[in-house]
């Protein structure tokens, strides 16, 4: 009996022990952590805010048509291209067009077209071009947050366009798209404002509501 008490009381002081040395050891040594813990978090919010503002190289959001332009050409001239620059790479992904869209004079929006495939090229071209613009995206935010890449045969339909991978990255969201341009596929890339976006969105169909009540009202 002795035996048995003399070993609970030894195991009840190492837990005691043990649970002393993981609390800090003095109300200074917790005020650092807190403060340690504190510069982490304004890191990481000050580097996600960097991350949700850049759209592409030097371009970010929010820019004027203007400026967005000349930040293109800027960022255009640093690549490889053709002869007459109507066709431009990132790594392996190759690209023919680069488009803004705007939100009261302000960037919101880019999205790029990629190399026109024929649709006999689908799986030998336009698939490889799909993971080639993933990888791009891999290096600086990691494995997609949804999606599960192109479907594996030219099955899309005309005029459409198929979400392949996407990531969310504060208020910016990438996509890799696969569209059926007739006979031809092109892997794209929209990184933008989904707030904008659906704003613009609501909008305009708030604008269609009242203009089918003004045509009833005159029927």
């Amino acid at each position: 009996m002795k035996m048995k008490l003399t070993i609970l009381v030894v195991v009840l002081a190492i837990t005691l022990l043990m649970a002393c040395s993981n609390e800090p050891k003095s109300t200074q040594e917790a005020a650092i952590i807190d403060s340690t813990k504190i510069k982490d978090s304004l890191a990481r919010a000050e580097t996600l805010k960097k991350e949700e503002n850049k759209v592409l190289g030097n371009i970010t959001f929010g820019v004027s048509e203007e400026q967005f332009e000349e930040d293109l050409a800027k960022f255009k001239s640093t690549l490889e291209h053709n002869e007459f620059k109507t066709v431009f790479v990132i790594g392996d992904y190759i690209f023919s067009d680069i488009k803004g869209s705007f939100d009261n004079h302000m960037l919101y929006k880019l999205t790029t077209s990629g190399d026109f495939i024929p649709y006999q090229r689908y799986k030998e071209e336009l698939l490889p071009q799909v993971e080639a613009l993933k990888t791009l995206i891999f290096e600086s935010y990691g494995e997609p947050h949804s999606g599960t890449g192109a479907p594996a045969g030219n099955s899309i339909d005309k005029g459409y366009s198929y979400l392949a991978y996407s990531w969310n990255i504060g208020r910016k969201k990438i996509e890799i798209r696969v569209t059926n341009r007739d006979l031809y596929y092109t892997a794209d890339l929209k990184i933008y404002q989904p707030a904008v976006e659906d704003m613009i969105e609501k909008r305009e169909a708030d604008k269609e509501t009242r203009t089918l009540e003004k045509a009833n009202d005159v029927l």
